[in-house]
């Protein structure tokens, strides 16, 4: 795929990641009409077409998706679970019904400014340290962002699961932001690991997410997590590439999620963000997982694909990113108030995403 056409999908990407589906459609329709042998276009026009309630159409893209051949995958595991219906927005609202209303209306301004900037394929502009908008981003985007780091694990085999998912594991969440990863390990160890119910994590960031990080691994955590425990909980500030590689030595899971398109964003280059990932794995655990994921796109499977041939020499790659993304229906309900003020343009059912698994061996 050439320049121009490899930017004409970025730009559908963003207009399908932000719901608007008629002009993602228009993209990528450019893109096939030009060079129709690129199955993560075809995809993405088939979930354009399925957001804009075109079934038929959809159904004929995913088709056409199918038809081009690509590397083989390596084959799933057959799920031992059920990810719950859950509702972190019972966690989230304010009780009392007249303050939730005023507080989502709040939000309007905020969550429309962060839709704009979403729009781009590298989110610019976006200043998470304004308290609203930190609080629009928890309701219009953490929920997608919980299930992501569940649907990589299942996929994981259990020679290499049971070792790490123990009682007491500790977690290292780089760039994790409020840490919606930290309630997708929850949701997964409810559910795969009963048996697991207390875990110490550790959140890499920019100074700024404490007030947010403080609500998930406290309330929003024992709501989810009856009986289970998460402390110790430590908040460390911390810039990824500027400052010098932290010791997660005791970690038994280490992830990179929703973090490189920011990182690519202001200016990171893939040898910075490769030699970031493997200075953090020099010290890790064998045995231990390194997990990266992040929004689906052409631009994170390069670096991604980069990442996983330059760690060789750290282990192994367990999954590599899959052409055109990952992609799996949400499992959490959206309640009548919260849609009305926060998804009048943003509706989506499904999540799209890239991800990297790495296992450290000695």
């Amino acid at each position: 795929m050439d320049d121009e056409l490899r930017e004409f999908y970025y730009e559908g990407m963003a207009e399908l990641q932000t719901g608007s589906y008629e002009e993602a459609i228009r993209y990528f329709e450019h893109i096939v009409a030009v060079s129709p042998d690129h199955r993560s276009v075809w995809m993405g026009l088939g979930q354009a077409w399925e957001g804009a309630g075109k079934m038929e159409e959809a159904e004929d893209a995913y088709a056409r998706a199918q038809e081009i051949e690509v590397a083989p995958l390596p084959e799933k595991r057959e799920r031992e679970y059920v990810l719950p219906w859950h509702s972190p927005y019972l966690s989230l609202l304010p009780e009392d019904e007249n303050e939730a209303e005023e507080f989502l209306q709040r939000l309007d301004g905020p969550s429309r400014t962060l839709q704009e900037r979403y729009h781009q394929h590298r989110p610019v502009g976006v200043d998470y340290n304004n308290p609203l908008v930190q609080d629009a981003y928890m309701f219009r985007y953490f929920p997608f962002y919980i299930e992501i780091l569940p649907h990589i694990l299942e996929n994981l085999p259990r020679e290499v699961l049971d070792p790490v998912c123990q009682e007491g594991m500790k977690v290292a969440l780089y760039g994790c932001g409020p840490a919606p990863e930290l309630m997708g390990l929850i949701l997964f160890l409810r559910e795969a690991y009963p048996g697991v119910r207390h875990l110490g994590v550790t959140c890499y960031d920019q100074a700024g997410w404490e007030r947010w990080q403080t609500r998930v691994a406290g309330q929003m955590a024992e709501d989810y997590w009856p009986g289970g425990s998460v402390a110790p909980v430590r908040f460390c500030p911390y810039n990824i590439l500027r400052d010098p590689e932290v010791s997660a030595s005791s970690a038994v899971l280490q992830t990179m999620q929703n973090c490189c398109t920011d990182l690519l964003a202001a200016g990171a280059t893939f040898t910075e963000i490769k030699d970031k990932v493997l200075a953090l794995m020099e010290n890790a655990l064998d045995g231990s997982l390194f997990i990266l994921a992040d929004v689906a796109g052409l631009e994170i499977k390069d670096l991604f694909d980069y990442i996983g041939k330059e760690s060789a020499q750290m282990g192994e790659v367990l999954l590599w990113p899959v052409e055109g993304g990952e992609r799996y229906e949400c499992s959490f309900y959206i309640p009548e108030n919260v849609r009305e003020h926060l998804f009048q343009l943003y509706n989506r059912s499904a999540n799209h995403f890239h991800s990297l698994v790495l296992l450290r061996r000695r």
